[in-house]
């Protein structure tokens, strides 16, 4: 569920980083790799880590 949900968030975001706005694109490249790490690295990797290691 929060793959499918970061999947299509990225998505959205990488439309806008294909545009020629130089305000737009550094804002967008940047959501893109936050949702990236939250997803990927604290969503999927620390917090089921943290729950089996704090019980």
């Amino acid at each position: 569920m929060v793959a499918a949900a970061a999947l299509i968030t990225v998505a959205v975001f990488a439309g806008f980083v294909a545009t020629q706005d130089a305000i737009v694109k550094p804002i967008a490249f940047a959501l893109d790799f936050g949702v990236l790490v939250d997803a990927l690295l604290i969503r999927m990797t620390f917090v089921p880590a943290v729950l089996l290691w704090v019980g």
